[in-house]
Order: structure tokens, then C-alpha cells, then sequence
């Protein structure tokens, strides 16, 4: 999952620092004349924010407002067709972008003007050089406040009414409503994540929208009443920890899409309305709390900023290797991957299995050196059997995403070949004690520990045919001459 925060151009200097690492960011257009007309086009590559990107390898998330309008989509056309090598030769980079973010109510013609407006620019971008085409991510943003409103004039939480059903992604911008006429948000009138996301989580466009979701824009201001920020910390974890549990596969989801990020509004935001104690005031900067409507004070310790920075570093604990000896006295380079059993709280077993590609990610970006070519293996893969997942049916859709991720590696992209991996099909040495399955750590395919920590046989172990499944089709695939291993083999005993 990408986890990200949007800075502004004037508080990078400040931010840098403070984050520890930073996956995506969303970034607003800029104004130029185009065809003799003002309009918003994206933003330079030479951009102060597009420059920190590059320097912390973030996901730049673009928008700008050409509407539809011939002389800006050409516009446009040639700011992508520029794209810098640092996005367009690394494969690990991509570039978000998307026109009119937040259409709502913004159009004479509304909801059929969007729609169309949108669906040109998809065209435009569609037009592009494949090889530029492909380092592109193109969706409809929309409005949650808006959407989920019961007004006549508003969304009455029918997220159909501006969706075009088209894209690469879906994204709608998600903040927690700063108050109502008579009282500003606080700890106890905050939304449960769950509550908060609910209809996001039931939407779909229709059985075929395959679309990741992703929030561009996610906030909820430095609450006057939460005082250490605390409750805002807490607030934020429930909705990663919701969200995670959002992707194919996972045990208990039902819809064809999986989430794909979140981005948080680490800045001011705009003027939308009076609201008691804080007025006009919308700061949402994570190391900040609105006093009242003209004190804005930085939390210490910054309990909200401290929280996305451990939720982005547990989803990126796969460590690049520090005892590499090099290309120059090895000629091929095995890692042992195993996920970690343990959930965030590293007191109970996990519930949910990894990201693919963040599991991944640490291996796919690790090179010793510019002349690092040797092939890579992974020697020994593992994940537990785990209690939430009794079928094993999120275990094996786990086993195909690892596939799938490593089938897109290639020699060109890497700099080096992927052989192949062996699955650890035996028991573990164990670890830490985990509620409920105790010290004891099980990789077999075909069997789980239950929620009593009991070791039992699926009643049609999926995971074990899905590897066999992976291991055949890989062998078939192989041509004459080629050095690529079956890219699913097993490890100890059977």
C-alpha cells in the first residue's frame, strides 16, 4: 500500500526531515495562458515539490483543470511526453495524474459535462507513447463530503453521479468535516473508521470496476479538544488498519478492487465555512492543533506525525541486505523473505497477509552497485497459516499476487534476473509469544493454526495448489535455453 503526505511548496524545508519516509504525494496544478486562455496545466518538472519527489523517490499524484479544452489537453500532452528520466527509466516510479479533481458543482453542465470532460483527457493520456503511457496512473477523483450528502443538490451518497466508471484507479478525497454551525469536531463526536468509510468500502460502479481505490486527499484538523493529539493518532491508524483489509483475496472481502493508498493532507486547507472555536481556520498538518480561530500550536511530541511514521515504516520493514559482500566475490544472491507473523501491536498473530509489492519492494530496488547483474533467488519464502484464514483462500491469493509482482520483474527494468523462489514447507525455529498461537510458526501449505493455536488441515488446501499451479505454468513458459528456474519450488519436507 502507498502511504503518503502532500507538503507544500513553502514547508518542504521544514517537513523533509520530519518524515520518514514519504510514498506519494499530491500535488496542485499551476496556472499558465494556453491557446491565449488562463487555465491550470500541471506543474513544471522543475517544480520545488516535483524536486523533492525526486530526491525521496516519491510518486508525484499531478491534477490540473483544462476541462476538455483541445489547446490544454495538448497542453498537457507535452508536459507527459516530457516526462524526466528519474520517473520514466526507474522502474519502481510513477506518475498519478488526473483532470478536474473535486468536479462537483464545478461545471455549468455538472455530472455529463465531467464525465465527458474526463473520459477526453483519459483519451489524451491513452494517445501517449506506450513506453510513457505505462509510467502513468490516470482516474477520476471525487468529493466523500460532497458525495455522502443527503441534499438535493448534492451526491445522497451515489457515487455514480460523477463517476465516469473509467481509469486507472478511483480516488475520492476524504476529509472528516471540520464541524457543523454549532460545534467543531472532537474526540467524541469523531467517526469510527469503519462508519467513516463505509460507503467508499460498498461502492462499486459495477461487477467489472476492478479499479484501485486511493484517497488523494485524506484529513481531519489538530482538534481543539485534542489536546496531546492522541485521539487523531489513534483516529488514524483505525483507517489504515481498515483499509489494509481492503485487496482481493483477503479474508471476508468481497469486492473485484483492491485499496491502493492513502495520501494525507499534511497542510492548511481552504476556507469552506465558519465553524465554532476555529472559524475559518483548517489545519491539518499532523505535528499541529487549532487552538482557536487564531492560535495554531505544534503538538510535542507530534503523536499524529509520529503514528504515520510508524505506519509507513511497518510497510516498509522488508530490509535492503547490510552483510552483502558484493557482485565481485559472489555470482548470484539469495535472500530468505519470510512476513512477519505478528500484527502492529507485536503481541498477537497477524490477520491479514502483506501487500505483494510492498513485501517485495526491498529485493526488487536493492542493487550492491551499478554493476550488480548477479541473478536473484528468493532461498526460502515463508508466511504462516493464519487463524483469520480457516479456508486458506487469502494465503493462496497471497501466493499468486507474489507471482504476479515477481512476473513483472525483468532483466532491462532490474538490472539484473529473478530465478526463481523456493516456499519453506516445514516448520519454523520459532519466535515470540503470539496470542493466540503461542511460539510455534507452521509455513505448511496445506495445513493453519486455528484461534486456539492448533495446528489443523484445510479442508481443500488452496494454498498448496496454488503453488503447484504457479510452479507448472512457469515450467510450461520456459523456452529452450533459459536460465530462469520454475519460479515456485519447495523448500524442506513435504
Amino acid at each position: 500500500m502507498l502511504i503518503g503526505a502532500s507538503i507544500a511548496a513553502g514547508d518542504i524545508e521544514f517537513y523533509e526531515p520530519l518524515f520518514t519516509g514519504n510514498d506519494i504525494m499530491r500535488i496542485f496544478p499551476v496556472e499558465a495562458t494556453v491557446g491565449g486562455t488562463r487555465m491550470k496545466v500541471l506543474p513544471p518538472w522543475s517544480d520545488a515539490r516535483l524536486a523533492y519527489c525526486h530526491r525521496k523517490s516519491t510518486i508525484p499524484f499531478l491534477s490540473c483543470k483544462v476541462d476538455g479544452d483541445q489547446d490544454g489537453l495538448d497542453y498537457v500532452k507535452r508536459q507527459l511526453a516530457d516526462m524526466p528520466a528519474w520517473i520514466r527509466d526507474d522502474p519502481a516510479m510513477l506518475v498519478f495524474v488526473t483532470d478536474r479533481h473535486e468536479p462537483e458543482g464545478d461545471l455549468p453542465d455538472g455530472a455529463a459535462a465531467y464525465k465527458k470532460n474526463f473520459n477526453k483527457f483519459l483519451a489524451m493520456v491513452d494517445s501517449l507513447d506506450p513506453r510513457i503511457r505505462a509510467k502513468i496512473k490516470c482516474g477520476p477523483v471525487l468529493t466523500k463530503i460532497w458525495t455522502e450528502n443527503k441534499g438535493s443538490d448534492k451526491g445522497q451518497y451515489d457515487y455514480r453521479k460523477y463517476d465516469p466508471g473509467t481509469g486507472d484507479f478511483f480516488g475520492v478525497d476524504s476529509y472528516v468535516q471540520t464541524g457543523t454551525k454549532d460545534r467543531v469536531v472532537s474526540p467524541s463526536t469523531l467517526p469510527a473508521p469503519g462508519a467513516f468509510l463505509k460507503y467508499i468500502r460498498e461502492y462499486k460502479f459495477g461487477p467489472a470496476d476492478t479499479r484501485p481505490r486511493i484517497f488523494p486527499e485524506l484529513g481531519l484538523i489538530g482538534m481543539p479538544a485534542d489536546t496531546d493529539g492522541s485521539a487523531r493518532a489513534a483516529w488514524i491508524r483505525g483507517v489504515h488498519d481498515e483499509v489494509s483489509g481492503w485487496r482481493t483475496g483477503a479474508s471476508g472481502w468481497a469486492q473485484p478492487w483492491s485499496f491502493q493508498g492513502w495520501i494525507w493532507w499534511n497542510q492548511e486547507g481552504k476556507k469552506t465555512g465558519a465553524v465554532p472555536q476555529v472559524g475559518q481556520r483548517r489545519d491539518f498538518a499532523l505535528d499541529e492543533r487549532t487552538v482557536d480561530e487564531q492560535t495554531v500550536v505544534k503538538l510535542d511530541p507530534p503523536k499524529p506525525l509520529d503514528t504515520f511514521n510508524a505506519i509507513w515504516s511497518a510497510a516498509h520493514s522488508t530490509s535492503t541486505p547490510s552483510l552483502d559482500p558484493g557482485p565481485a566475490v559472489s555470482d548470484l544472491y539469495a535472500i530468505d523473505m519470510y512476513m512477519n507473523s505478528w500484527d502492529r501491536s507485536g503481541s498477537h498473530v497477524a490477520d491479514a497477509y502483506p501487500d505483494e509489492a510492498a513485501f517485495l519492494a526491498g529485493l526488487k530496488g536493492y542493487r550492491h552497485g551499478d554493476s550488480d547483474s548477479r541473478p536473484r533467488i528468493i532461498a526460502e519464502l515463508g508466511a504462516i497459516g493464519i487463524p483469520s484464514d480457516p479456508t486458506g483462500r487469502a494465503r493462496a491469493a497471497w501466493i499468486n499476487g507474489i507471482c504476479a509482482e515477481l512476473d513483472t520483474w525483468s532483466h532491462p527494468a532490474q538490472g539484473w534476473p529473478f530465478w526463481g523462489f523456493a516456499w519453506w514447507n516445514n516448520q519454523g525455529t520459532g519466535g515470540g509469544d503470539l496470542t493466540p498461537i503461542g511460539a510455534a510458526r507452521y509455513f505448511y501449505l496445506d495445513k493453519y493454526q486455528d484461534s486456539r493455536g492448533n495446528l489443523r488441515g484445510y479442508a481443500d488446501p488452496l494454498p498448496l495448489k496454488a503453488l503447484n499451479e504457479q510452479a507448472a505454468r512457469h515450467a510450461l513458459s520456459a523456452g529452450p535455453g533459459d536460465r530462469r528456474l520454475t519460479a515456485a519450488g519447495v523448500a524442506g519436507p513435504s
